[in-house]
């Protein structure tokens, strides 16, 4: 005698399945085994072991940074420009972009990074960049969601919506020069013909940066990134790269320095 156990449910291959099998879309219906009843009995215990032994665990994984969005992390000033080389109606603005972990005790990944006008500004005081469901990057300004633009020239981050905020915006891009210490952004209104027109652009330069002289790279024990602010713990001198990363280092900096160690350990392996 056998017994069948079968899965009626049809479901969608996930994005790893369609690679592997190479059949996006392809679907799963009444999959099914047969096994002998009289086996069953001696197959339970590995089963059950195979049960606790693959059962998924919760960890708290150290924040990695995504390489492109951390060139962005650090305090910026900068001076803003209806138009170019023009001083009517300029503006100045610091500002502050940060890793977002998360609030306190619930320790994730870093998924999110925060830029928060701290002094002056015009058109954007806040946003959030982070990845939606479908891991594209995403800008959100209060409730209102820019998504990533087709549009994007060569090396610049774009993000527009199809409803503008109340001052105009409807669409920012940024793009970083001088290998790092730039940071051009550029604000955009949507007119009622459904192109894009300048509201002003801002050049900022990163605080701290020296342009023409070498400096040394000093990581950041959360993400890997420039570290740019000491910590201490238990004597030693740390660095992070923002104020989101010092805030995470300082709730647990054991656990920091475990997964910091690890880090360097894995990376001396592969060389």
């Amino acid at each position: 005698m056998f017994v069948r156990f079968s899965d009626a449910a049809d479901r969608t291959l996930s994005a790893n399945e369609s690679a592997r099998y190479g059949a996006t879309g392809t679907r799963l219906s009444a999959v099914s085994l047969a096994i002998p009843l009289a086996s069953i009995h001696h197959m339970l215990p590995i089963l059950f072991a195979a049960m606790i032994c693959g059962a998924p665990t919760e960890t708290s994984p150290a924040p990695q940074s995504e390489p492109a969005l951390q060139q962005l992390v650090g305090q910026w000033r900068g001076v803003g420009q209806v138009r170019r080389g023009s001083t009517q109606g300029a503006w100045q603005v610091k500002a502050d972009w940060k890793w977002d972990h998360g609030p306190a005790g619930q320790k994730r990944s870093a998924s999110a990074l925060q830029y928060d006008v701290t002094s002056g500004g015009k058109y954007l005081k806040s946003a959030k960049l982070s990845k939606n469901a479908a891991g594209q990057l995403q800008l959100v300004i209060g409730e209102v969601v820019f998504e990533t633009s087709r549009d994007a020239p060569a090396g610049s981050l774009m993000f527009e919506t199809s409803k503008p905020l109340e001052n105009g915006l409807a669409r920012v891009s940024f793009r970083l020069v001088a290998r790092g210490d730039r940071l051009v952004m550029r604000l955009e209104r949507l007119t009622p013909g459904g192109r894009y027109s300048p509201l002003g652009e801002v050049g900022f330069t990163r605080e701290g940066s020296s342009f023409g002289k070498g400096q040394t790279y000093v990581e950041c024990v959360v993400t890997g990134g420039l570290g740019t602010i000491p910590v201490r713990h238990k004597g030693v001198t740390y660095y992070v790269c923002c104020t989101g990363c010092k805030e995470y280092f300082e709730e647990d900096p054991e656990e920091v320095l475990a997964a910091y160690r690890q880090r360097l350990a894995e990376a001396k392996r592969e060389k």
